[in-house]
């Protein structure tokens, strides 16, 4: 099992940001004992193989869940009190634990021992000081601003597990992080890495398709980034969505927006670069070189998944769920969740789709009653894709949405 944990919080809004995140703080103190109560019902569902009701509760008739009495009231630290909750088995692992946000290094590493402590209540995660080398280590990943790091938050969030970070670097260049609406340097990144020296794993985020990324502009930046010491670049292309300021905009005017064809040229510009030095394409975005996501992969290979946090989704089952978004809202109520149910081939269609943009590839027993046999054939004789081992591959994973309508009986 995997779980993903959000903090909503960020110093500053960037223009191309349509996240659940905000910049109001002053309730984090109250969010951070609500996200303990949401991770503590979560994780003791998940213990005792009672994964419904986790949707099927809120904070109002948990009391009568028989995993934890809600009544009691928190203590000092923000934990429930041992004696609320009824014992359960520690005997299922999770394999990754994903902070993201928002901005989650924005938090104090004691507001992390706490979450931490939460989770080792119901699963054996431990400080690294302290953990016994048998143990099955989960991948712990943190996301974090370069400009919000501090050595001994680095420190203390390494001692406590994690062992992933991945930093919102975006650029180099001043023009382009100030268009961008990012608070940080060239100098701040690199200051940034050398503080999470201790996490064995790293990784950072690039951003492409901007009015200013001109090819040569675009080959230095990637240059830069594939010279530092990390093992993974998730790199995106440049996306105006509904809810940014970015948005409100381009309405007025379209100067943000490449051309489509634009945008195809600098994907298969970072892509060869990237590759050049090193970093293989295991997803459309994602590049490696030491290292792959283990909780992206799981994502794309359709395993059920937990989410804690405002906002947060996760999947049990047919069941999508998602806490609610305002900070306010979740606060008052951490455990109603807001449900979607999904069929048979909602799941089958996502996992085509999923699948097929990555490494993972899509299982052809879970969506062989929404694809056309004769098209996977032609796609198959024309190089499109390929078959391994019960496994649909794309040839292409920039092309994979088209080979996945191709193939979708739906997409007729």
């Amino acid at each position: 099992m995997i779980l993903y944990i959000h903090i909503p919080f960020c110093q500053s809004k960037c223009g191309y940001c349509a996240f659940n995140s905000y910049t109001n703080r002053e309730h984090q103190e109250a969010y951070i004992q609500s996200l303990l109560l949401d991770i503590s019902h979560t994780l003791a569902c998940w213990q005792a193989g009672k994964l419904e009701r986790i949707i099927k509760l809120d904070s109002a008739r948990v009391a009568d869940s028989g995993i934890l009495d809600s009544s009691k009231a928190l203590d000092s630290s923000g934990i429930l009190d041992s004696a609320s909750f009824v014992s359960v088995s520690r005997d299922k692992v999770l394999e990754s634990i994903y902070i993201g946000g928002g901005t989650p290094s924005i938090l104090g590493a004691d507001a992390y021992e706490r979450i931490f402590e939460t989770i080792a209540r119901y699963t054996d995660i431990a400080p690294k000081s302290t953990k016994n080398t048998a143990q099955t280590t989960p991948e712990i990943t943190i996301e974090a601003n370069p400009n919000s790091l501090e050595k001994s938050w680095c420190d203390a969030l390494a001692n406590l597990g994690a062992n992933r970070i991945s930093m919102g670097a975006q650029s180099f260049f001043p023009q382009k992080l100030a268009f961008l609406e990012r608070e940080h340097s060239e100098r701040d990144i690199c200051r940034a890495l050398e503080l999470a020296r201790d996490f064995p794993r790293k990784s950072i985020d690039m951003m492409y398709g901007t009015p200013l990324d001109t090819p040569r502009a675009l080959e230095a930046d990637i240059a830069q980034a594939c010279a530092l010491p990390i093992g993974h670049i998730s790199a995106y292309s440049l996306m105006i969505e509904e809810g940014s300021r970015f948005w409100q905009k381009e309405r007025k005017a379209s100067r943000l927006k490449m051309q489509d064809t634009a945008l195809e040229k600098q994907a298969l510009l970072v892509r060869e670069m990237l590759e050049n030095t090193g970093f293989a394409q295991y997803e459309v975005s994602n590049y490696a070189k030491s290292h792959q996501s283990l909780h992206n992969k799981r994502y794309w290979q359709g395993v059920e998944y937990l989410a804690c946090g405002a906002g947060a989704v996760g999947r049990i089952g047919n069941a999508r769920y998602m806490g609610a978004c305002a900070v306010d809202a979740y606060i008052k109520n951490p455990l109603g969740k807001s449900v979607e149910h999904l069929s048979d081939d909602d799941l089958a269609f996502e996992a085509l789709f999923m699948g097929l943009r990555s490494s993972v590839g899509a299982e052809v027993a879970k969506v062989a009653k929404i694809i056309d046999n004769d098209r996977l054939a032609l796609a198959v004789d024309e190089g499109k894709c390929a078959v391994k081992g019960g496994r649909i591959y794309a040839s292409d994973y920039f092309l994979a949405d088209e080979i996945a309508l191709w193939l979708w009986k739906g997409g007729k």
